[in-house]
């Protein structure tokens, strides 16, 4: 494929830039291109001088008591007024195209425009000195060559390497997006009112854009193959994880159920398999849980950590492995799966909480601090190189994110129930993305199964990229029915009551009897 000619510094990043970008000419239309003599030496625009009583007028509401707000000043969106042009949005270019295959579910890599404004740290930094420090999903040698091909643009405009950082400066990333296949099985509801809609989510289908996730989550497919359009999330469910899925369909009913939730009015009820033979009697854990490696996501039981509490029956055993139901009672993050690993009995393909990177004793009582370090080493090991140089786990320390909004968005919960996870309507159990900046080991460790172990992806000639160096990557093909021994089998409140059938690995034809 022929590369497009580079534009030189300061020229607009227009058509021709975008052979490559497409994306470049919808961020001229968007973000302003003032004339010379309103522009600064480095090509940025400069600021209107205003007198006090304007600035007065002007004052973001809250500045004064210092509190900060999610855009510039300039940039920031104004509700029922006209939003200034360098508010640009991230978001796919063009279309995109999907299809099923050996029952996955595929998407045609396509461009996608990563916004970010700058934030305070980054003022006089240069420009491949940011990426190089705070998005490291792609080499130094890549961002250079991005900058300098018009790929990555700063105010619309294409500028050197080495331009400075400014305040209210608009970053905009056009990168050529891979997303991993999911199961192309169906999206089942199971039950559906005039505010909400509850579905059997199959495991493998993130519930919301996160990571590298942005066409194959449960919301876009309810969209573009249901018709169901602007739904919200009252709960997540993990990536790995089956079950019952409650979403509403308008903001009242999303906080109505939000609020069941967080207030502890829901009961829930799921069902797992873990390894060995679980307790007969009914066991409750009420060990606090913290989050020692926010990077990997990895939780654990620790007494400065969030009081928890899960109860579980067993239901079957042959001896060898047990079918477990597990009663949430708080909504910490992999508040089930930490505390099985924790009594001695994860679950049984839990990629996390069963990995021999715990040691021998797979995190059975807990693990120590002094361990924790060695832990989080023996997961970057286990990362396929690849990967573990894409997300910034080989080798120094990252102080910010591995995958940041320049590469990866920030998820985009449809959802006004903010990312706290002290509540319980936003960090059941199975609460699994933890934010853009994590490594999603359930996605990077879960291997291929004997079915699929046989298979990979590549990308097609026609469909290269000549910078994209995950165009030249083959990977093995996940299984059309990965998933974790985890699942959301029936949610409950005084109102209403939704259920799904249990899932067939929740059987065990040569179980014991029960005494």
């Amino acid at each position: 494929m022929e590369r497009a000619k580079r534009p030189a510094e300061g020229e607009p990043a227009t058509e021709s830039t975008a052979a490559l970008t497409s994306a470049s000419t919808d961020s001229n239309s968007l973000i302003h291109s003032g004339s010379s003599s309103g522009l600064s030496s480095n090509g940025v625009a400069k600021r209107p001088r205003l007198d006090p009583a304007q600035q007065q007028e002007q004052q973001p509401r809250g500045a004064q008591h210092g509190r900060r707000h999610p855009y510039p000043p300039q940039s920031r969106p104004q509700h029922g007024k006209q939003t200034h042009p360098r508010h640009v949005a991230s978001g796919a270019v063009g279309n995109i195209e999907s299809y099923t295959r050996d029952g996955l579910r595929f998407v045609k890599p396509y461009l996608f425009r990563f916004v970010a404004y700058a934030k305070r740290r980054w003022i006089g930094l240069g420009l491949l000195e940011l990426f190089r420090r705070e998005f490291r999903v792609e080499t130094p040698a890549y961002f250079d060559q991005a900058i300098r091909d018009g790929r990555v643009t700063v105010n619309g405009k294409v500028v050197a390497p080495s331009y400075i950082i400014q305040d209210s400066d608009v970053l905009v990333h056009t990168a050529h997006r891979h997303e991993p296949p999911v199961t192309a099985a169906p999206i089942r509801v199971i039950a559906e009112t005039d505010d909400l809609v509850v579905i059997d989510k199959p495991a493998s289908i993130p519930v919301h854009v996160a990571g590298r996730f942005n066409v194959h989550t449960v919301i876009s497919i309810m969209k573009s193959e249901m018709g169901y359009s602007n739904l919200l999330g009252c709960h997540r469910l993990d990536r790995l994880t089956s079950g019952v899925l409650v979403m509403a369909k308008n903001r009242a009913a999303a906080a109505a159920v939000t609020r069941l939730i967080t207030e502890r009015e829901v009961e829930k009820f799921y069902i797992c398999r873990v390894t060995g033979v679980f307790p007969q009697e009914q066991v409750t854990c009420t060990e606090p849980l913290l989050s020692f490696c926010p990077k990997f996501g990895l939780n654990g039981v620790d007494p400065s950590g969030k009081p928890a509490e899960t109860v579980f029956v067993r239901e079957q055993t042959n001896g060898v492995i047990s079918i477990v139901k597990c009663f949430p009672k708080t909504g910490r993050a992999h508040q089930i799966r930490v505390h099985l690993q924790y009594l001695g009995y994860p679950i049984e393909n839990d990629p996390i909480y069963n990995s021999p990177a715990f040691g021998p004793s797979r995190g059975k009582g807990g693990v120590q601090v002094d361990d924790r370090d060695r832990i989080v080493a023996a997961f970057t090991a286990l990362l396929n190189p690849e990967d573990a140089v894409r997300t910034g786990a080989s080798g120094e320390s990252t102080a910010t994110t591995a995958t940041s909004s320049l590469s990866d968005p920030a998820p985009q919960t449809e959802s006004p129930v903010p990312d706290d996870r002290d509540t319980a309507a936003v960090a059941d159990d199975d609460d699994g993305d933890g934010g853009h900046d994590r490594v999603d080991l359930d996605d990077t460790l879960v291997g291929p199964t004997a079915e699929s172990a046989a298979l990979t992806i590549s990308t097609p000639a026609a469909e290269r990229m000549p910078y994209c160096l995950e165009c030249l990557r083959t990977r093995t093909l996940p299984s059309p029915n990965a998933c974790l021994y985890l699942h959301a089998w029936r949610y409950k409140s005084a109102d209403w009551d939704f259920a799904t059938e249990l899932p067939e690995w929740s059987r065990l034809s040569d179980a014991l009897p029960e005494q």
